[in-house]
């Protein structure tokens, strides 16, 4: 019984920190900067079905309904199975934060955009929370470390 409310205290507490903006060994990010319109990329992040037009780690993408608070689609990665994600923060033209399910975990990728000056910068955020977040950072961490930069290029070629 005390090792169960450890594991359920170890839980919580994982659960109570939000990500920051600080790259850690479960959370990284990587920032663009360019004079395309915020509209441009808002439009590319979320048109689901021309993700892996930009994105080299991506098959295929499908959504249900519309992009907003609380869609599921699916992920088909270049490598590994297909993925289900839920949209669990949205704010309409500036940001959005998916979350995709691991064994006693979860996997989130947070976009978000701002305008200064005439420039767009946008940031795509990972970071992974659970009991198995220091495994899947891990495992999974650097290839998608290494991507990020070529893959948000190719977002705004």
């Amino acid at each position: 019984m005390r090792y169960f409310l450890i594991i359920i205290t170890l839980i919580m507490l994982q659960n109570q920190t939000s990500a920051q903006l600080v790259d850690t060994k479960h959370s990284f990010h990587h920032t663009e900067t360019t004079s395309l319109a915020p509209e441009s990329i808002w439009k590319a992040w979320t048109d689901v079905a021309t993700w892996q037009e930009w994105d080299s780690g991506l098959q295929s993408a499908t959504i249900e309904g519309a992009w907003q608070l609380g869609a599921k689609g699916k992920l088909t990665p270049d490598k590994g199975p297909k993925v289900k994600f839920e949209v669990v923060e949205f704010v309409e033209g500036q940001s959005y934060t998916m979350k995709m399910p691991l064994p006693l975990g979860n996997f989130y990728l947070h976009r978000f955009l701002t305008e200064k000056d005439g420039q767009t910068q946008f940031t795509h955020q990972i970071y992974f929370k659970g009991l198995t977040a220091g495994i899947f950072a891990h495992s999974m961490g650097e290839r998608y470390q290494s991507m990020l930069p070529p893959v948000m290029q190719a977002l705004i070629e």
